[in-house]
């Protein structure tokens, strides 16, 4: 059998049915994942002029994720924060950390001493999703962290990987979509990390226990129960000013703390749709064009069917 992270036996939690080989919670693994000095590090080695230039011919504007200029949620520095090249900054980080290549292999091994091997899961939303994800591996190679990836089908990704909780990292090309910070897979209880997001599921749940409460607050930063709270507020708040400082408080923290690392910003993605092709454009509000066009096209459906009978 594998290890799973703590189920919390108040709330019902039972183990995945099909545990994966690789699913074994590793708490090595969390440490390196939960320490902001990792993810900074990783975002000073990507070269985004690069990634821009080939991923999206030059037409977006390297920056990490952010509001836009002129939005009521920006502020300056936001765009900027970690989001310069600098892979020399990036191994200072990671040598604070205690990740070194102790045993020559080129490659750096945890502050534990375990070898350390990034799983790189992703599935394709995007023309940019595979060349992106190869161009991040060999920044993040560059700087001695070695990274395994791999592309899932949709089906496995969301149905089994998920599930069990994977140690991994993985990555949304999204080709410049606006971020919502409203949406589940976004900021807050991201439904990327399960265990952080078992704070805001069960936070005003009368079932758990005080015990299996203090075991989810052990895997949830400081940070992170702020910016679930925050979200929590923002989704019930109705003054537009009290909004406004609510939101760019959580932008605040995805500046500093980067649970999110980004590539470019503006971005243009052409999409043509016919127009007589119902249920596509309701996307348009939440940014969802490619995941509504690859993952459910189920739901399209004929304006004007007769013209399309045989």
């Amino acid at each position: 059998s594998v290890s799973q992270p703590p189920l919390l036996e108040s709330a019902g939690m039972e183990p995945p049915a099909d545990p994966v080989d690789d699913s074994e919670y590793d708490p090595g693994l969390s440490e390196v994942y939960s320490d902001v000095r990792f993810r900074r590090a990783m975002s000073l080695a990507l070269d985004r002029e690069t990634m821009n230039e080939a991923l999206v011919l030059g037409l977006g504007r390297p920056a990490q994720v952010a509001p836009r200029p002129g939005t009521p949620f920006y502020e300056e520095g936001m765009e900027e924060s970690y989001a310069e090249y600098d892979p020399e900054g990036a191994m200072a980080l990671l040598e604070e950390m205690g990740m070194v290549d102790s045993d020559g292999d080129g490659w750096r091994e945890r502050p534990d001493g375990e070898p350390f091997t990034v799983k790189f899961d992703y599935f394709v939303i995007t023309g940019a999703s595979t060349p992106g994800t190869e161009l991040v591996k060999r920044y993040w190679e560059d700087v001695g962290i070695k990274v395994e990836v791999k592309q899932s089908d949709v089906g496995y990704w969301w149905g089994t990987l998920m599930t069990n909780n994977i140690n991994e990292v993985t990555t949304w090309w999204l080709a410049g979509s606006n971020a919502n910070m409203l949406q589940d897979w976004f900021l807050g209880p991201s439904m990327l990390v399960p265990l952080w997001n078992r704070y805001t599921t069960y936070m005003d749940s009368p079932d758990i226990s005080e015990e299996d409460w203090e075991t989810v607050l052990q895997y949830v930063p400081e940070w992170q129960r702020e910016m679930q709270d925050l979200r929590n507020a923002l989704k019930a708040e109705p003054d537009p000013d009290k909004r406004i400082e609510i939101g760019t408080q959580m932008w605040r923290l995805q500046a500093e703390w980067l649970p999110i690392i980004g590539i470019a910003t503006d971005t243009r993605s052409p999409l043509v749709i016919s127009a007589d092709i119902g249920n596509v454009e309701m996307a348009e509000e939440l940014n969802y064009n490619y995941i509504t066009v690859m993952e459910a096209s189920e739901g399209w459906f004929f304006k004007n069917p007769a013209r399309r009978s045989p």
